[in-house]
């Protein structure tokens, strides 16, 4: 349902239990008594309603919200049967082809996930527990700028969006706000170039990869042959 509700608790406003022009799943909403009120309403209806309060606001948990309703638009989910068909709407030949392709991608990305897990792990290792030459800050502010130029750019242009969105009150605040991300950008930049000539692999290579989680799981049967040993 989408809709606009006005919430008040004990005759003041109550933002964080109101919405306007937001679509609700109702199967999702946890105050029961709200959801049987909106049952049965149908689109341009006003009306108001008492609710208990969501348990989850620990600041009007057990109080009881007012609020005026309006429905704006109304829609129905339906899900439809796993079946050849939905297969076949999703151009594959069957369903065991989709579940087969499912399995596949999702392996892909279990296996990508971990890759990355272990990445951040190595790299971080190595920023905490390395002497990190001085970046050139004209490189720092290469790539805070096109940071800042691509945040702008994801919201459509849209530079005053794009300023809000990172809490700068200004343009002079703007693109300072990407400096630390630059900074630990070209940290961990520095940092797989120092494991590729640490361990002679090609840095971002599929090997540096490999070896990565071989230097993890070797770490962690060594941290598990100390602590049985302490024990």
């Amino acid at each position: 349902v989408q809709m606009n509700l006005i919430a008040t608790v004990e005759n003041k406003p109550y933002e964080n239990g109101t919405l306007r022009d937001a679509w609700v799943d109702i199967s999702g909403v946890p105050m029961q008594d709200l959801v049987d009120h909106l049952i049965g309403h149908k689109v341009g209806d006003l009306f108001e309603c008492d609710y208990v309060a969501n348990p989850r606001d620990q600041s009007v948990a057990g109080k009881t919200v007012h609020a005026v309703i309006k429905i704006l638009n109304l829609q129905k989910i339906i899900i439809p049967p796993v079946d050849d068909e939905l297969a076949k709407d999703a151009e594959f030949d069957s369903l065991e082809a989709f579940e087969t392709r499912f399995h596949q991608d999702f392996d892909q990305y279990l296996k990508n996930m971990q890759k990355a897990v272990v990445a951040d792990h190595v790299i971080g290792h190595i920023v905490r527990n390395s002497v990190i030459p001085p970046i050139p800050q004209g490189w720092v502010d290469a790539s805070t700028q096109a940071m800042a130029a691509q945040h702008v750019h994801n919201f459509g242009g849209n530079k005053k969006e794009a300023m809000k969105a990172v809490g700068a009150q200004n343009e002079k605040d703007f693109v300072p706000r990407f400096t630390g991300q630059a900074y630990r950008e070209l940290m961990q930049e520095l940092a797989v170039r120092k494991y590729g000539e640490m361990f002679n692999v090609q840095p971002g290579s599929e090997e540096m990869y490999e070896s990565m989680l071989d230097n993890v799981k070797w770490l962690s049967e060594e941290v598990k042959k100390d602590d049985g040993a302490s024990a």
